[in-house]
């Protein structure tokens, strides 16, 4: 298995994030010449992208105060061998711990549940002010529709029910942003 560190969680949240903002932008572009049909997968991909970006983050959050906890890591360690026995996370859903047991994780990075790892998050970062994607006072219901209809394979998709749309995933792009920064500023 390659190697991979937990920053890279960070790197890549960023790069998707940029992604969807440019594409949303040439949406709003005067002079964009998008089939209707290459315009839907290109929403499908923004909302894929959205919610990979969330994912990431958290991940790279988790990563980063599990760290900041147990000093016991080094920054360049590879995720795949991380592994918090207090909070029963790694990346797979079992790991063995030092003593060669294999444990069961609560949470972890392989299931691409980022609704439940968002649980450990909020454990992590006590009196954090992260707006946690089921707050209705915090996310609109479109985008919160939109967050709990999110799955990894969404990337397959070709169709999506009800349809989405172009306003819908805007409200995404901006809350995914919104939800990048604020899980910046607690890691930190």
């Amino acid at each position: 298995m390659s190697y991979f560190g937990y920053k890279q969680y960070k790197d890549a949240a960023l790069k998707h994030l940029k992604s969807c903002q440019e594409i949303i932008k040439y949406f709003n572009c005067q002079y964009n010449c998008i089939s209707p049909g290459t315009e839907k997968e290109l929403l499908i991909n923004v909302f894929y992208l959205s919610g990979y970006t969330m994912e990431c983050i958290i991940n790279y959050a988790i990563f980063s105060k599990i760290y900041t906890s147990t000093k016991s890591l080094s920054k360049s360690d590879n995720v795949y061998r991380i592994f918090d026995p207090t909070n029963k996370f790694s990346f797979y859903s079992k790991y063995n711990d030092n003593n060669g047991v294999t444990c069961t994780a609560n949470y972890y990075v392989s299931g691409h549940n980022f609704m439940k790892n968002i649980t450990l998050l909020k454990k992590l970062t006590p009196g954090g002010n992260i707006p946690l994607v089921h707050d209705p006072k915090i996310v609109p219901s479109s985008v919160s529709t939109l967050i709990r209809k999110w799955d990894v394979k969404i990337r397959y998709e070709t169709n999506i029910n009800p349809p989405i749309n172009k306003t819908d995933i805007a409200s995404l792009v901006e809350f995914t942003e919104k939800f990048y920064n604020e899980v910046i500023k607690v890691v930190r």
